[in-house]
């Protein structure tokens, strides 16, 4: 036979004369969950109730940084000072901070690495030589030093390069001069093209014999020479030869 609580109850009210007993207590229900006030953005929130001390933030990663922020004691400074340890240079310098010490200011750092780097030049420098060749000609050029960039072509062959490169470009640039002149023999107007000395026979005259003609000292010397026959004559005749 299965007794439940409530029989126990009424038969141990009854052996012990106390009604009390049949009073059954309800327990208090626990609070699982609670709001409060946030103490940065002063908003309610809900949280869940453990053991310890309530939350006073919300679960904004804001509202953490700046409490956290807030509470955070300020470290001391360390200030130091020093004098530059380069030749000749008394500047002060300031440092803030545990870290290493500096000896020597910017412009004597600038110094003393420009001076380490040239003595680590002279120590470890291996000038590099190449010979090339001309890729015109195939004649050997003169040795290279240094990385810069290799000759392609040797000196007359550069000139020649140059020339052709002009030209094309001035060919882009080119336009045709066309002028009118009229050939001497034929009286016709003719075309010229170019910039050179301006004709004065067309092609189809020049091709053709031009009479000779007499300068002005071969007609002098020709009457002379015939005033002088004329003159001749004259005193021949009059001496009856």
């Amino acid at each position: 036979m299965n007794i439940t609580d409530e029989d126990a109850r009424k038969m141990l009210a009854k052996m012990l004369g106390d009604d009390s007993i049949l009073i059954v207590k309800e327990k208090k229900k626990k609070e699982t969950h609670k709001q409060s006030t946030c103490r940065i953005c002063e908003e309610e929130f809900t949280y869940e109730v453990k053991k310890g001390k309530a939350p006073t933030l919300c679960q904004s990663e804001e509202c953490r940084k700046t409490h956290r922020r807030n509470i955070r004691k300020p470290k001391p400074k360390v200030i130091r000072t020093n004098v530059c340890a380069g030749n000749e240079c008394e500047n002060v310098i300031v440092q803030k901070g545990k870290g290493r010490t500096i000896t020597r200011c910017e412009d004597c750092q600038v110094i003393l690495r420009q001076k380490q780097n040239a003595e680590y030049r002279a120590k470890t420098f291996v000038p590099l030589q190449r010979v090339g060749a001309c890729i015109d000609c195939n004649c050997q050029l003169e040795t290279m030093t240094g990385r810069g960039k290799m000759k392609l072509r040797c000196v007359e062959c550069q000139k020649k390069n140059h020339a052709k490169i002009a030209r094309e470009s001035a060919k882009t640039n080119y336009k045709p001069v066309v002028r009118k002149f009229t050939c001497r023999l034929c009286e016709k107007e003719h075309e010229q093209e170019g910039r050179g000395k301006l004709r004065v026979q067309c092609t189809d005259c020049v091709s053709k014999p031009t009479p000779k003609t007499k300068s002005a000292a071969q007609e002098l010397l020709e009457t002379l020479s015939q005033e002088q026959k004329d003159a001749i004559d004259m005193w021949k005749s009059m001496l009856g030869e």
